[in-house]
């Protein structure tokens, strides 16, 4: 229950990307007493005498250094974003601006790949650092996001674990994938701008045996997720 609900404050809280979970342990302790209960001491401590911080951050002055970095960037484009006039206009903008600067990459051996501070600083990750990006930048937005985590099938019919976000708007909770819109090279063509808004907003028309939410954030731990709506977001025309 504990290592579910650490997992789970790290998804639903992106902004504490610092910290590197798997180095958080729950200590328990002991004691017996003549006659009486047994006494139990329950800690928080460093797993193996690890520190708290994720890969790639040595020390608390640098992680003020990249934090700042990533708050600054976070507000340059929420700034941006802004400047449209509805709020799929600005999801739509924070969405683009995700595939536009970030490349997918499963060769990176350590856990920044999943680290979102990273994955806008250096625009390197895989799909983990992708969604929590997109979430981070949203949150800031005040528009209800979720990390989605499951299994994902793709474009070759593989089975992987994947990660990405749902969105609240008018209503609906509507998917976003913005790792499957990355514009990568495919059959030696890139994608077209329409092809990297396929996951963007969209129902279970479009999400229904590609992406299979299980919410396994941890052994035995299951969380549901809201149902999206049978079809995709329409945005209304403009007047």
């Amino acid at each position: 229950s504990f290592q579910a609900a650490v997992n789970a404050l790290a998804l639903d809280f992106p902004q504490l990307y610092f910290i590197d979970v798997s180095n958080i342990s729950l200590v328990i302790t002991e004691k017996q007493y003549m006659g009486a209960r047994p006494v139990y001491t329950v800690k928080i401590e460093n797993a193996k005498g690890k520190l708290f911080y994720a890969d790639g951050i040595r020390s608390k002055d640098e992680l003020d250094m990249i934090r700042n970095k990533v708050e600054v960037l976070r507000e340059k484009i929420i700034k941006n974003a802004r400047r449209y006039p509805t709020q799929y206009e600005q999801i739509k903008y924070v969405h683009d601006y995700i595939v536009d600067n970030v490349y997918y990459d499963d060769n990176i051996t350590d856990s920044s790949k999943y680290n979102l501070g990273f994955t806008l600083l250096r625009g390197r990750a895989v799909c983990e650092g992708y969604a929590k990006s997109f979430k981070y930048i949203l949150d800031g937005m005040q528009i209800p996001t979720i990390t989605t985590v499951g299994i994902g099938i793709n474009s070759v019919g593989s089975r992987e674990r994947h990660a990405w976000n749902q969105v609240y708007l008018d209503g609906y909770w509507y998917g976003v994938d913005t790792t499957w819109d990355d514009p990568i090279v495919t059959s030696n063509s890139i994608l077209t701008r329409r092809d990297t808004h396929k996951y963007f907003l969209v129902g279970e028309n479009v999400f229904k045996g590609n992406h299979m939410p299980d919410g396994n954030v941890s052994d035995g731990v299951e969380f549901k997720y809201p149902q999206l709506p049978a079809y995709s977001y329409t945005p209304p025309r403009r007047q």
